[in-house]
């Protein structure tokens, strides 16, 4: 069985189960707070090129199957509901010890963890589409059952591309 590598953001991708990422936020006394976007994590069903003409506007449901364009807009995807209804809790990028390349870790929320989990677990070898305000940000290939809700992505990332999809899953 082969795979075909696409380029999101300009990165071939893979996910993985990854340790827990600490992190603090917080809002000042009355500043006003952002409301986060939900990232759509969507099981991949057909990949197929396209053209930034031919890409719809807007934010799909989350419950429906739908056609997602990545950034580019060069490549569309057809992808089942979402399996996640919840922002993150907190997303990074870096180089862990004793590595060489970049990866983006993210902790998705306690009622998307389960569901997150069962769908890795069927999944393996195929790929899920990490979506963000109607497109497409990352598309990378299950490696193996991602349980407990603590996901990293790793592939072809440089510094830029790592930091700007971490950056965008985010929770504002």
């Amino acid at each position: 069985m082969g795979f075909r590598s696409i380029k999101v953001l300009g990165v071939s991708a893979m996910i993985t189960a990854t340790t827990a990422v600490t992190a603090c936020q917080g809002v000042a006394a009355g500043e006003p707070v952002a409301v986060p976007q939900v990232p759509q994590i969507r099981l991949v069903t057909n990949v197929l090129p396209t053209t930034p003409e031919r890409c719809a506007a807007g934010t799909p449901s989350a419950a429906e199957p739908a056609r997602m364009c990545n950034t580019a807009g060069d490549v569309l995807y057809a992808v089942d509901p979402s399996v996640t209804r919840f922002p993150v809790k907190r997303a990074s990028a870096g180089v862990p010890q004793n590595q060489k390349q970049w990866v983006v870790t993210f902790e998705l929320a306690d009622a998307d963890a389960t569901a997150f989990a069962d769908l890795t677990a069927r999944t393996m070898g195929k790929q899920v589409a990490i979506a963000v305000g109607g497109r497409v940000l990352s598309a990378p290939v299950v490696n193996e059952p991602i349980r407990g809700g603590q996901v990293q992505v790793t592939g072809r990332f440089d510094e830029r591309s790592a930091k700007d999809l971490a950056q965008r899953l985010q929770p504002s």
